[in-house]
């Protein structure tokens, strides 16, 4: 479950087994907006992998939004996620980030970073999407994209996770990013491999046990936080490769 903008809300819902499934799918604990609708039918045929289904909000809703999601079927609850508070990051924070190669300064690689279209819409919305792509040679070599500008690096409150929806082509790189705390230890939560294509929402976990260096190097988060890299792509199999991913509605999750 993310925002993809202010004003619309998508669950992307799996099917782990290759049975059909119906249920309904409620949002639950919602604030900051008023949905127009807070139920809607999943009907999943017998080896469909995967549906998004999308909620509208109000057109005053804010850039704060409480809300959660719960699965019926058959009377039983088959699936709860408990209301958490979205953040959604302006479309201009990413568009506006500067692509910086990392790693061994030794490994030839080339990279670019462009405001687009996706090859195909979110769900529900054509929010606006960075499309980067990357070419590198054998090696430790990584691409970070960075916010310009003092202004928008501070980050609210003490967050637990960070969300996007990305586009994947298949290209077996691996989603991070970096903030840093007050003491100026730096912190990398990661993901999942990108080796599906389309779009999922992929969420990055912010904890004790996330990669981390440098500053107390004493695996504590000391909050408020700041932005040193808004979304990385790491080459984790250090093999020569090349590919390209979008990116779009960056979302911060407490």
């Amino acid at each position: 479950l993310s925002p993809v903008r202010e004003e619309l809300l998508v669950a992307r819902v799996e099917n782990l087994g290759e049975s059909p499934f119906k249920g309904t799918v409620r949002l639950v604990g919602v604030n900051g907006a008023a949905p127009l609708v807070t139920q809607k039918t999943l009907e999943l045929a017998a080896g469909e992998s995967a549906a998004a289904l999308t909620f509208r909000l109000a057109s005053d809703a804010g850039p704060d939004l409480y809300a959660g999601l719960r699965i019926e079927s058959k009377g039983g609850v088959v699936l709860e996620l408990p209301a958490v508070r979205f953040r959604v990051l302006p479309d201009a924070m990413l568009a506006g980030c500067k692509i910086v190669p990392d790693g061994d300064a030794k490994i030839a690689s080339t990279q670019t970073v462009l405001n687009t279209s996706a090859p195909q819409p979110l769900p529900g919305a054509d929010a606006q999407a960075v499309k980067v792509s990357y070419r590198c040679d054998d090696g430790w070599k990584f691409f970070r994209l960075v916010p310009q500008g003092d202004a928008l690096r501070p980050i609210e409150g003490e967050p637990k996770a960070f969300g996007f929806w990305i586009y994947g082509t298949g290209s077996k790189i691996s989603p991070r990013l970096r903030v840093l705390d007050t003491t100026q230890q730096c912190w990398q939560p990661g993901g999942d491999m990108i080796d599906w294509e389309g779009w999922r929402f992929v969420q990055l976990e912010l904890n004790p046990s996330s990669g981390h260096w440098g500053g107390a190097q004493d695996g504590v988060i000391h909050y408020p936080l700041r932005w040193d890299s808004l979304f990385l792509l790491d080459n984790v199999g250090r093999q020569k490769t090349e590919g390209t991913v979008f990116i779009a509605a960056p979302v911060v999750i407490y």
